[in-house]
């Protein structure tokens, strides 16, 4: 062991962690990402969900306006969540129109 590197009781020296850094966890965001997962519907599970105090806005894109609709009641049944914005995008296919 090489006494010259360790650090002396009282040092500045910092490390530097070469792990990404994380991101602050809110956990009513956490409970609604969990809730798109686990609604059963498996295309909700790549809906984003960011919260900021009790309002929730939802993006991503659908395939239907029933999904759209189903993500919005998923996550306006989250406690602590007020407001629901709703920004998922409809995109149908074109053999559908």
């Amino acid at each position: 062991m090489n006494l010259a590197t360790l650090d002396r009781p009282g040092s500045s020296r910092r490390h530097r962690s070469t792990s990404a850094p994380k991101r602050h966890s809110n956990p009513l965001e956490d409970t609604a990402h969990q809730q798109l997962r686990d609604c059963g519907r498996r295309s909700l599970s790549g809906i984003a969900c960011h919260v900021n105090g009790s309002t929730a806005r939802l993006s991503g894109t659908l395939q239907s306006f029933f999904l759209k609709q189903i993500a919005q009641e998923t996550i306006r049944r989250v406690d602590g969540i007020h407001q629901v914005i709703n920004d998922i995008e409809v995109l149908y296919e074109e053999s559908r129109c």
